[in-house]
């Protein structure tokens, strides 16, 4: 049986033992974490405007959608308290936000009533609903896009002007997205402002310069820069120019400048480049920053790029276009074809192998025949080698045939020949007797037919005769020469009358 003292003892060794127990069980709250994503701080908006308001809730004991959550403004009262979802994302909009300058407040409250809240100012211009307007205010320097260095001050020139006030009585703030109040102060009698700023954060960076009046009404204007720990090289290609020419034989000579805000010229990395061809250069600048190279290019639309590298990695580059000509792949009289493509003129637009061949004395459709469409039948006939070919003309009893007749022949440029050769078949006793009769000829121009006697000579004609109309040329030789056989004519121009392409002739020979 346990005596009283020992029970005792054990209430309180159990007493001293849960006391321990729920010490030890005991949890450490923390507050949750808030943040507002829009709108941001120092936004204006219009009267009626709709505004989205967006914020993050988090909590590291209980889960975002557990929390209490509010938006309140300073002015208008609690505005919203719709719960966070899974996600710890809060959001609403609002277009009934009254006019004037709103501090506006997330706040987040756990089960273990620990808080926490963040805020932002808005402002909301209403010109009826407070005195006056708001100020104006305009950025004139930088302008979107400048490229601000770390290191160097931040000047920021604008100006302010109010209806109902001097300006140098408003309230002028200077504003970074990513680094906050960066400067604030008055402008100048005439409105000017000037804002300085250094060390800014690297980054992308819109800017806000405002001004507030004295009843609170807020102007502003924004500008979008990006601070840079080092600047870009400042590249330029100073020739050739942006879509110049050149031809396949030629050799180009491209120049450029380079400049650095931290590197010395000599020591900034060039390197020329060719979209076609690739590398053309690489090195470094000159002491000046100048660079050259002289090179031949493959024919093509050449993208000419010079860059250059800074001693810190930063690089700057510029381009231009060229075209590089293969003379015999250019139209040079824009008719649509090219040398290559047999063009065989590309200085005259009427010349291809595209166009209609006519009466001009030009191998128009460049096939390498002049006139062809005015050919007669007998073509090709332009020498003693392709003449035509007659056969044996002979007077007496055992030849078939004692004259020999064509028509239709056209001499169709200024340099057409026509040649016809014959046997006058002399072989034994004929006392040969050649007679050539050749036209109408156009009387309009002049020509020349010869007689050649081809057992003599091939080269010397044994009679000939010259004008226009009807000519005629002959040969007698000796009764017992039998070899007074072959014969040839041949039918020419000295002055071609232009578009007698078509004009026909007719040959007649009697032996």
């Amino acid at each position: 049986m346990t005596s009283i003292s020992g029970r005792y003892g054990l209430l309180a060794f159990i007493f001293t033992l849960s006391a321990c127990s729920e010490k030890e069980l005991g949890i450490y709250n923390t507050p949750p974490g808030v943040d507002i994503q829009e709108p941001v701080d120092e936004q204006v908006f219009d009267p009626g405007e709709p505004i989205h308001f967006e914020g993050i809730v988090t909590d590291s004991e209980e889960d975002p959608d557990l929390l209490t959550v509010q938006w309140e403004s300073s002015v208008d009262g609690v505005l919203d308290e719709n719960p966070a979802d899974s996600l710890g994302l809060v959001v609403f909009d609002s277009s009934t936000l009254s006019d004037g300058i709103h501090a506006i407040t997330l706040a987040a409250v756990d089960a273990q009533g620990q808080r926490a809240e963040t805020s932002v100012e808005i402002v909301v211009n209403d010109p009826d609903g407070l005195p006056g307007d708001a100020p104006e205010v305009t950025i004139d320097a930088p302008v979107d896009g400048d490229i601000q260095l770390m290191f160097e001050l931040l000047e920021v020139v604008g100006s302010v002007s109010d209806a109902d006030q001097a300006p140098e009585t408003l309230a002028v703030t200077l504003v970074s997205s990513l680094d906050g109040l960066v400067w604030e102060g008055e402008a100048d009698s005439v409105g000017t402002v000037i804002a300085e700023a250094e060390g800014l954060s690297e980054g992308a960076h819109t800017l806000t310069l405002s001004a507030v009046d004295s009843d609170s009404r807020r102007g502003r204007a924004k500008v979008d820069i990006t601070v840079v720990a080092d600047g870009n090289p400042v590249v330029s290609i100073t020739s050739p120019s942006d879509g110049d020419y050149f031809w396949l034989t030629d050799t180009v000579t491209f120049q450029g400048t380079v400049a650095d805000d931290r590197t010395e010229p000599g020591d900034i990395g060039v390197r020329w480049v060719s979209s076609i061809d690739g590398d053309l250069a690489v090195g470094f600048a000159g002491t000046s920053g100048t660079t050259t190279v002289s090179t031949t290019l493959t024919a093509g639309f050449h993208d000419i790029l010079l860059r250059a590298s800074d001693e810190d990695g930063n690089e700057g580059v510029e381009a231009i276009n060229i075209e590089v000509r293969d003379p015999l792949d250019h139209d040079g009289d824009l008719d649509g074809y090219t040398e290559n493509e047999g063009d065989c003129d590309d200085t005259d637009p009427y010349t291809s192998p595209g166009a209609v061949d006519v009466c001009d004395d030009y191998d128009n459709n460049c096939d390498g025949h002049i006139n062809d469409a005015d050919w007669d039948s007998q073509e090709l006939s332009d020498s003693l080698s392709e003449a035509i070919d007659a056969g044996t003309v002979d007077g007496s009893i055992i030849i078939d045939s004692d004259e020999w007749s064509m028509g239709g022949l056209t001499l169709h440029h200024s340099t057409d020949e026509d040649w016809i050769r014959f046997d006058a078949d002399d072989d034994i006793y004929d006392n040969v007797s050649v007679t050539v009769s050749v036209g109408m000829l156009p009387t309009t121009g002049t020509y020349l037919v010869e007689l050649f006697l081809l057992d003599e000579s091939s080269t010397v004609p044994v009679d000939s005769s010259s004008g226009s109309g009807r000519l005629i040329v002959g040969y007698t030789g000796d009764l017992w020469d039998g070899g007074e056989d072959d014969f040839a004519i041949r039918v020419s121009s000295m002055s071609w009358p232009s578009g007698s392409c078509s004009s026909t002739y007719s040959v007649d020979i009697v032996n």
